[in-house]
């Protein structure tokens, strides 16, 4: 896929530095409001809310370096365990819960410190997003009604987001595919005990989670790893209890 991705750009975006930007554009056409408008938000808002994202995620990577390795390790292995308890019980984990993970693991309270950073960046994103899409939707006026109506959908989902201690994985998807070490295994060249999560993905159809289940095992000795199949984020009412499983 990347090297598809590498050879479109090579092949349609060689003309690209002779191309004008938007921000170009629209500094060459100022009578197009809508465009104007579009570099006034960009400019005014997007650009210092991107230092801020930026400024932010490097202060956390410093924190995260700062652990070195084994403790690194437990955090990521910390979010991942919470992200998929929450899930199994449908509901955000209480500070009980997250402290009965961080014992299991092994956290001392530094990494118990950056775990909590990390979740706290994550609920300033989302406040951040809502606040800014509920601002665009009043400046796009309309109907008293739809507006209502806009609002409040924002509002559901903003909340559906916040109903979960959920850390973004690579890809998005209603399935996750949890790779579990039943005992001492090495996958990618880490190593896992037991009970450790070597992977957790996210699929968005059912049918392609499974495949990808029937085929994590044979990527490891007899016995070594289960895999599971498990809802993401919510469940409709035809899935219920879907759970599956699969040792390698």
């Amino acid at each position: 896929m990347q090297q598809d991705v590498q050879q479109t750009t090579v092949r349609f975006g060689w003309f690209s530095k002779w191309a004008l930007h938007i921000l170009q554009w629209a500094d060459r056409n100022p009578h197009i409001e809508p465009l104007r408008r579009y570099v006034d938000i960009a400019r005014g808002k997007w650009l210092p809310y991107k230092a801020s994202i930026t400024s932010l995620a490097y202060d956390r990577l410093t924190e995260w370096s700062r652990l070195r390795v084994r403790r690194a390790n437990i955090l990521s292995e910390m979010l991942l365990q919470a992200t998929e308890k929450s899930e199994t019980l449908g509901r955000p984990l209480t500070e009980e819960e997250i402290t009965e993970v961080a014992k299991k693991l092994g956290a001392d309270d530094e990494v118990v410190w950056v775990f909590y950073r990390v979740l706290g960046d994550l609920k300033w994103v989302l406040n951040t997003l809502e606040q800014e899409l509920i601002e665009e939707s009043n400046r796009l006026g309309g109907d008293p009604i739809d507006k209502f109506l806009r609002e409040t959908e924002m509002r559901i989902e903003f909340a559906r987001l916040r109903d979960r201690t959920y850390f973004p994985m690579s890809r998005f998807g209603k399935y996750m595919v949890v790779v579990k070490a039943v005992g001492p295994v090495t996958y990618q060249d880490r190593r896992f005990k037991e009970g450790d999560t070597v992977e957790v993905t996210a699929w968005e159809r059912l049918r392609e989670a499974k495949a990808y289940q029937a085929e994590m095992p044979k990527k490891f000795p007899a016995n070594a790893v289960q895999v599971k199949v498990q809802m993401a984020l919510e469940r409709g009412p035809d899935e219920e209890g879907i759970e599956t499983a699969a040792s390698a």
